[in-house]
């Protein structure tokens, strides 16, 4: 379409919303609602249906979508471009009667009014984005963008959340503290959006996230925020997964729009700590789900690491720590603190002159900026709850993300090593936390990291990348021995799941198709010298004598493991096993 043509579309699509009897008066109330989330300008709505604004979102779209926006970088567009928006930017005229009022600001009134008018609000919300979308950067965007037009726009989509994890008393208590909060700024209608129809709203949903994804919402310091608070919310209670799914694209589009590399790290590294619950099934309280995990909450934890590892994917540049300040000799940092932090820490000096070396052993404050992904995954293992199945639900997260970054790693050369013999340096920085994780004094960390070592070592093969078997063998062979100190843990959990670990482990070394794999299986099984050997027969007796039933159960899985490995692959004869293990410890466990 020309841009005449779009243009005779636009007066066509305008005709019928009578923008002349907007006074520059309303233009005036619109600017003093910025607090408001009820707007009430007084526009009559009577006669406009909500085909007269899916017409306007129809020509609107055009414009955005064909490049004849008024950011166009071709000199015939910017031709198009000025025609059309000089139109837009002249008083509104019908030939009869006329306003003061430029076309593009009426529009703005009317579709802010649209809003309040639960039969129009869903096409007016559309409408309002697919004008904030075709102005781009024009000078207009900053006075037509009004964070309460954005706000009540964005509002529409909670039809799309779930609240029947709600009990009554929670459910009550979250609508009176809602109501309580719009009273106080503003008066209105405050149950629009609960007659809008989930179809309405998935369609603005659609539209919301083609938003995000052109980059408009970083124009505004107060659009990101309002549209991460409430693409979170759909995202932590979806009320299916396709909503789910769609809302982690948008903030996907919205972590991507940014301008620049530091500016897609600050927004993914918020994005990710507000999904954080939704990715760990805790956004609701424990107590009220009964030991089982709703189904909603498992599509909250599927959107959101969709989310996560498609973050990964897009901007592997997320995956490079950035440097950190230079520490001196004595532990402190040699960046000069700021004028308010130098007064805080003299201030504590008065306080407290006895202990001058606190001050050293002090970390520094952030929100994992300098490393998001592996922030994020240190985060799992400190927010995950206590039980078995949001523990299992963690490990799985965690094993999924890595994958995914040994994928990506692969795929950038930087990130790789040159001769390929060691993991990659995101999975390392992870693998060093792991291991001192395991040595924690927290029993739920120990617990936990001991299920992620294990499942790391029964997917080995795609966290090396590339499949490298050096690499592979590197992994295998450093959470082995990680795991083989935890055999012997005062916690029966952590015993247990140590022992299916080292079979794990042993068995993965065995199906490796490397030379060096013969070497290491003798070395840790046969050379009792050597430093990285394992006393399997004491592991063995050791756990077939445990009091735990679920050990000793474990033991005998490890031996199940372990007798066709050191047969088939060490050549070991029958007579030899027989000595290796105490056999008579079988009649117990059977």
């Amino acid at each position: 379409m020309t841009s005449k043509g779009k243009l005779a579309a636009l007066k066509k699509a305008l005709g019928p919303l009578r923008l002349e009897a907007i006074s520059a008066e309303v233009w005036q109330r619109f600017l003093s609602s910025e607090v408001a989330v009820s707007i009430e300008l007084e526009v009559d709505l009577e006669s406009i249906s909500r085909d007269h604004l899916e017409a306007v979102v129809r020509a609107l779209t055009a414009l955005a979508h064909d490049g004849t926006a008024a950011s166009s970088s071709s000199k015939k567009n910017d031709q198009n471009s000025e025609l059309i928006w000089t139109w837009l930017s002249e008083p509104v005229e019908d030939g009869l009667a006329s306003s003061d009022l430029a076309r593009v600001r009426a529009l703005t009134c009317l579709l802010a009014q649209a809003l309040e008018r639960s039969e129009l609000a869903a096409e007016a919300g559309r409408a309002y984005l697919a004008l904030l979308t075709a102005l781009g950067n024009d000078g207009q965007w900053s006075s037509i963008f009004q964070t309460s037009c954005f706000h009540r726009m964005l509002r529409l989509l909670r039809p799309l959340r779930c609240l029947d994890l709600l009990g009554k008393r929670e459910k009550a208590a979250a609508e009176m503290l809602e109501m309580e909060e719009m009273e106080a700024l503003g008066v209105g209608n405050f149950d629009i959006e609960g007659n809008i129809t989930p179809e309405d709203s998935m369609e603005l949903l659609a539209e919301v996230r083609s938003f995000c994804e052109h980059g408009r919402v970083t124009l505004s310091n107060d659009a990101f925020s309002l549209a991460v608070q409430e693409l979170v919310m759909l995202v932590s209670r979806p009320r299916d997964e396709r909503v789910g799914h769609e809302a982690s694209a948008a903030l996907a589009g919205l972590v991507t729009a940014g301008t620049s590399d530091a500016q897609v790290r600050r927004c993914a590294t918020q994005v990710l700590r507000a999904t954080m619950p939704a990715l760990l099934m805790i956004q609701e309280r424990m107590t009220a789900l009964n030991g089982n995990i709703p189904p909603t909450l498992h599509q909250a934890r599927s959107a959101a690491l969709k989310l996560a590892c498609d973050l990964i994917r897009k901007h592997p540049p997320l995956l490079l720590p950035l440097p950190g300040p230079k520490i001196d000799a004595n532990g402190g940092s040699e960046t000069p603190p700021s004028k308010k932090r130098r007064q805080a820490e003299d201030a504590s000096d008065e306080l407290q002159p006895e202990a001058p070396e606190k001050r050293s052993r002090q970390k520094q404050r952030g929100y994992g900026e300098d490393d998001p992904i592996v922030a994020l995954l240190q985060l799992v293992f400190i927010m995950t709850p206590d039980r078995s199945e949001w523990r299992s639900n963690a490990a799985n997260t965690v094993t999924t993300i890595l994958s995914t970054v040994a994928e990506v790693e692969q795929k950038v050369e930087e990130h790789g090593k040159a001769d390929g013999s060691e993991v990659s340096p995101s999975l390392q920085r992870f693998f060093e936390f792991l291991s001192k994780l395991l040595e924690s004094e927290r029993v739920a960390c120990r617990t936990l990291g001991t299920e992620v070592a294990a499942l790391c070592l029964e997917r080995s093969e795609l966290l090396a990348p590339g499949g490298n078997v050096k690499a592979q063998l590197c992994l295998v062979r450093h959470l082995l021995l990680a795991l083989v100190r935890r055999c012997e843990d005062a916690v029966a959990t952590v015993r247990t799941r140590a022992l299916g670990g080292v079979g794990a482990a042993l068995q993965s070394i065995a199906n490796i198709g490397d030379a060096g794999r013969q070497e290491l299986l003798k070395s840790v099984v046969l050379e009792p010298d050597h430093p990285q050997f394992i006393d399997l027969a004491s592991l063995y007796r050791s756990g077939a004598l445990d009091e735990k039933p679920t050990t000793r159960r474990a033991a005998l899985i490890l031996l199940d493991t372990l007798v066709p490995i050191l047969h088939q692959k060490l050549g070991l004869s029958v007579e030899i096993l027989n000595k290796f293990f105490d056999l008579n410890l079988l009649a117990p466990l059977s």
